[in-house]
């Protein structure tokens, strides 16, 4: 099994995702996903710092902080589900955290981890320099 079908196996499997999908996918948006991503409007002001506008939603994923966040799903046209990953699935499905610095700075990544790793204390956290 693909790390793409192991993922789609426990999206499929849990109804609140499920109804998530469902309704994004009936409000007919030309290029959205379901994932863990941030919002954009509040971004300077939280940040101290603007980011210039995305022209796909794959392209604003590709910028998000880790690269298991990095992640989105949505449903197609034919009712089935559609993974993007550009850094692939292996650190989402691995419980491995590692910096995306495509956006993000090393505090930013570090506060997440001080975090993240309380919630889930078998995370292997990649340090920001590696």
């Amino acid at each position: 099994m693909t790390k793409t079908e192991q993922l789609l196996q426990i999206l499929e499997k849990n109804q609140s995702v499920q109804s998530i999908l469902n309704r994004a996918d009936s409000l007919n948006m030309p290029n959205w996903y379901l994932g863990a991503g941030g919002i954009v409007q509040w971004y300077e002001k939280h940040f101290g710092r603007p980011i210039e506008q995305f022209r796909s939603a794959e392209e604003a994923i590709n910028t998000w902080p880790t690269t298991a966040t990095s992640v989105g799903v949505r449903k197609e046209k034919d009712g089935k589900l559609r993974v993007y990953a550009r850094f692939g699935l292996d650190d989402l499905l691995g419980m491995v955290v590692r910096a995306n610095k495509a956006q993000i700075t090393e505090k930013i990544y570090q506060d997440k981890v001080d975090r993240w790793i309380k919630i889930w204390p078998n995370l292997k956290v990649i340090p920001w320099d590696s």
